[in-house]
């Protein structure tokens, strides 16, 4: 069903610094199967390797049926902002997401399509199952996403936040015109809009792999060495969860459900994040206070002591704390 107001479907295919994996995962959105023409948008954030002189040598020598357009950033904009440069040049109804180092499976775009159709355009956004893939090439499981069917309303999400992939997912330019751009710092996209699509149109899931998922990519981050550098990650971390809150909070109030959303996200936050003191070798030891989830430092003892964040604190609420008695990361040379 072809739509009048232009192409139903657009894929925005953001890649950054991925010249091992490029030309791979723009191949299998450049040879989708499907009935509908597809747009599709190559963007390249700015890398320093080659990632951008592969695409460009792929839309040169492509003769396939769908409309391909390139871009490259000037400088790099991250994630949330390079997904509002792409929304914005992009003219389908259904907005399909692509990262530079995913493969998508040929039937990938049909099936979403399919699906959308099945509800009569009504959900907002689809998500679908991933196969886990290696940086060496090798597949592992199928990683399944919940069923985004059973979340209908705020009450729901906040009951219990479902598990989301983006690297599966399309969604709506409606969805983008109700609440606006991503704000700058926001990485966790998926979070975002699942959030949007329940309190929108709602969402739903296909429970097929749709999408080799490969490990390592831009969000996840590199290893740690140092340091200086493990702090400055927090302080990014710390920055692009608190983005997730900002944005969620503001969508949110959009349509009447603030308070609902901020005492999920605060409970949440209590329960996830806690306070690290480090202390660094700067000529002397000087103590650095940050807020860190678990999953990237376990912390000794307990106690409950409130403070602010070394102008990292959101102002949303405050925190209850647990100072390190014996502070430890000593392989990042800390101590």
């Amino acid at each position: 069903m072809s739509n009048k107001l232009g192409p139903t479907l657009s894929v925005l295919f953001l890649a950054f610094n991925q010249s091992a994996f490029v030309e791979e995962a723009a191949m299998s959105v450049l040879n989708q199967q499907c009935p509908e023409p597809i747009e599709i948008l190559l963007s390249d954030d700015a890398s320093d390797d080659a990632t951008f002189k592969i695409l460009q040598m792929l839309v040169d020598r492509y003769r396939g049926p769908h409309e391909v357009r390139l871009f490259r950033n000037q400088k790099n904009l991250g994630i949330g902002a390079h997904f509002n440069s792409l929304i914005g040049k992009s003219t389908g109804q259904l907005l399909i997401s692509a990262a530079g180092d995913d493969i998508s499976m040929p039937n990938r775009i049909h099936r979403i399509l399919q699906a959308w159709e099945e509800t009569n355009r009504r959900v907002d956004l689809i998500a679908s199952d991933l196969i886990d893939l290696g940086t060496d090439g090798q597949l592992g499981g199928v990683i399944q996403v919940d069923d985004l069917s059973k979340w209908r309303n705020a009450s729901e999400w906040a009951h219990r936040r479902p598990f989301v992939a983006g690297a599966g997912q399309a969604f709506t330019r409606r969805l983008c015109k109700q609440f606006g751009e991503f704000l700058p710092n926001v990485v966790c996209e998926d979070q975002v809009n699942t959030l949007r699509a329940i309190l929108g149109g709602g969402a739903v899931t296909i429970s097929e792999p749709l999408v080799q998922y490969r490990r390592g990519g831009i969000s996840s981050g590199s290893a740690t060495s140092d340091a200086a550098s493990f702090l400055a990650k927090a302080r990014v971390r710390h920055q692009r969860d608190l983005a997730e809150i900002q944005q969620m909070l503001q969508d949110a109030a959009l349509m009447g459900e603030a308070k609902n959303i901020r005492n999920a996200l605060k409970s949440r936050s209590i329960g996830r994040n806690y306070w690290v003191n480090c202390w660094v070798h700067r000529n002397n030891k000087r103590s650095a206070r940050y807020l860190m989830p678990p999953r990237s430092y376990r912390s000794p003892g307990a106690c409950a002591n409130t403070s602010t964040c070394d102008g990292l604190q959101s102002g949303l609420w405050q925190i209850a704390i647990k100072p390190c008695a014996a502070p430890r990361g000593r392989q990042f040379g800390i101590e």
